[in-house]
């Protein structure tokens, strides 16, 4: 045994405490401060919002790459009653324009709209739908059975840097409307990231290992961060 393996096995065993899964937002457009009477702290929107009798969507761009924990989104609905108020939630890809193109997980959400406004938490059931950091993707919401219409509420007051809003038109080549004007729907992505395996973290810190090893002695040649309404 050479006279430097006591402290590779200390550096092994601290990197690989620091390599457990953990829940972290990925993306988010509520607003710190609550904006009016009875919303929480980190759930802030405006009142504003998209309302569709078919089908609209936000893009986000995950910051992190991760296995979906859950969703948040402020929903409401003028018209909806009790008994008849769900809508349906749609995970999608986007297509080459852009586009929401090809939908990955879907949800149905019951007794909420009738509230009048609510902030929506729905936890994802299956434990493999993986979100990539960098990558656009589209959240999308649409009436369900026996409810009329389903309105997105505004997170900002204006539209969010690099988000897009999309509704459907038949008159596009990709049967959408897409624009960044508007888009400013509340919700937040929550994701599981995902660690590395055991052997590639022993890989890279025997390198890194090594690496030290080799350049310790060139060092001194240097200079001295569901809530209802």
């Amino acid at each position: 045994m050479t006279n430097f393996s006591p402290a590779v096995f200390v550096i092994l065993y601290t990197v690989s405490m620091n390599v457990n899964a953990a829940t972290v937002t990925a993306y988010n457009t509520f607003l710190e401060a609550p904006q009016r009477f009875g919303q929480e702290a980190g759930f802030g929107y405006y009142g504003g919002g998209q309302s569709t009798s078919e089908i609209i969507g936000n893009s986000f761009i995950p910051t992190v790459t991760g296995t979906l924990d859950a969703v948040w989104i402020a929903v409401g609905s003028s018209l909806a009653d009790v008994g008849s108020d769900t809508f349906q939630l749609y995970l999608a890809d986007s297509g080459s324009e852009n586009e929401p193109n090809i939908a990955f997980a879907e949800a149905t959400v019951s007794g909420e709209l009738s509230k009048g406004e609510s902030v929506v938490s729905v936890e994802a059931e299956d434990p493999d739908i993986l979100l990539e950091a960098g990558t656009l993707y589209w959240l999308l919401i649409a009436p369900g059975e026996g409810t009329s219409d389903v309105t997105w509420l505004g997170g900002p007051p204006n539209a969010v840097p690099g988000q897009l809003f999309a509704y459907l038109y038949d008159e596009s080549p990709t049967g959408w409307f897409i624009s960044n004007a508007n888009a400013n729907g509340a919700m937040r992505i929550d994701v599981t990231t995902i660690p590395l395996p055991a052997s590639l973290w022993l890989f890279f810190s025997g390198i890194g290992m090594f690496a030290g090893r080799f350049l310790l002695p060139n060092f001194g040649n240097g200079s001295c961060a569901s809530t209802e309404s």
